[in-house]
């Protein structure tokens, strides 16, 4: 196996990957965090838009209203956490293939900056 390692803007790139998904959600570990990923309707229903929200020691990406068939998302790195004292940072983008079948295809990268 070739390991391959990368950095942007002086961040580390932790994880990449890509998602094919049927379901409105996706259960996830990020370095032992509990992750779940959520996409959900909320009005207006032409408004897309994302948050996080930890509970019980989960964090939650809410994802409303990602519905088209075109890239959206968080394009450059945004903070959601913290991991070892280290920034945890996250870009992603969502196309989505088919509504009623919640047929998506979800891209994500995992940034870790500098010790806080």
């Amino acid at each position: 196996m070739i390991e391959v390692t990368a950095s942007v803007d002086g961040l580390e790139v932790a994880a990449s990957g890509v998602l094919q998904l049927c379901h409105d959600s996706v259960d996830a570990k990020v370095h032992g965090m509990d992750m779940k990923i959520r996409f959900v309707s909320g009005e207006p229903q032409n408004e897309t838009r994302y948050f996080t929200e930890v509970k019980d020691s989960t964090l939650f990406l809410n994802l409303v209203n990602f519905s088209s068939p075109f890239p959206e998302g968080q394009f450059s790195p945004k903070e959601v956490g913290n991991i070892n004292g280290r920034s945890l940072k996250m870009a992603f983008s969502v196309i989505t293939l088919d509504v009623p079948t919640n047929a998506r295809v979800f891209t994500y990268t995992f940034f870790l900056g500098g010790r806080n």
